[in-house]
């Protein structure tokens, strides 16, 4: 379905039923076969249900990740921009929390932004110390953190904290976000998730129009106030 009116109207439609009482799982089943028999594809039906599914609150919490410089970045201050939604990265989240004190020493640095400015060049020690406290405080610590005053958490790379989140329901929605036809992936050691992992993977293979072009008919529906 290309036409942004169709999808809207079929939204609004599957609005009229209440399925406050029916359990999670029967909900999404159900208004999965609504979507595709309404002729929304899987796309636009993951996006339906992050949309129609019953919440906890208002707030609609979406995860951004990718390979490093694949443009999470770009995309989460783009949001940020045309969408009034905050963010926050797992690294800068990280750095603040407990990782500056960590290695400040060991690198000389003086600020929290020096710190984070060079982490590409310790990464694999970044996703360690990160999944560490993780480890010790709980898988969803860092997560719990980044979305107790964000819609966004940016950049996370560890599979067992991404499940751990899923599992306690703090996400609505994983973008994955893939510069891969320029851009190579990022090494193993500091990157345990894939495209498979998310619900929607964005491209991001043209100029910064076409990425935008992209975002606007995903989200013009679903965060626009």
């Amino acid at each position: 379905m290309d036409n942004q009116t169709n999808f809207s109207s079929v939204i609004e439609k599957l609005k009229t039923y209440d399925i406050s009482s029916t359990d999670i799982d029967s909900a999404k089943l159900w208004l999965s076969k609504q979507c595709y028999s309404m002729g929304l594809d899987e796309l636009e039906t993951n996006i339906a249900l992050s949309i129609l599914m019953p919440k906890s609150n208002s707030r609609l919490n979406l995860m951004v990740f990718g390979y490093k410089r694949h443009g999470k970045d770009t995309v989460c201050e783009y949001l940020r921009d045309n969408y009034a939604v905050s963010f926050a990265s797992s690294s800068y989240t990280a750095c603040e929390l407990f990782l500056f004190d960590k290695i400040k020493e060991k690198f000389g640095y003086k600020t929290v932004d020096e710190a984070f400015n060079d982490r590409g060049n310790h990464r694999q020690l970044w996703y360690e110390e990160i999944k560490a406290y993780n480890v010790k405080n709980g898988l969803d610590a860092l997560g719990k953190v980044i979305f107790e005053n964000n819609s966004v958490y940016c950049g996370i790379r560890d599979k067992e904290e991404f499940e751990a989140l899923k599992a306690g329901g703090y996400f609505d929605l994983a973008i994955w976000v893939d510069a891969s036809d320029r851009l190579p992936p990022e090494e193993a050691e500091s990157m345990k998730l894939t495209k498979e992992d998310a619900d929607i993977v964005i491209t991001n293979n043209e100029d910064l129009a076409s990425l935008y072009k992209k975002l606007d008919k995903i989200f013009d529906t679903i965060l626009k106030p």
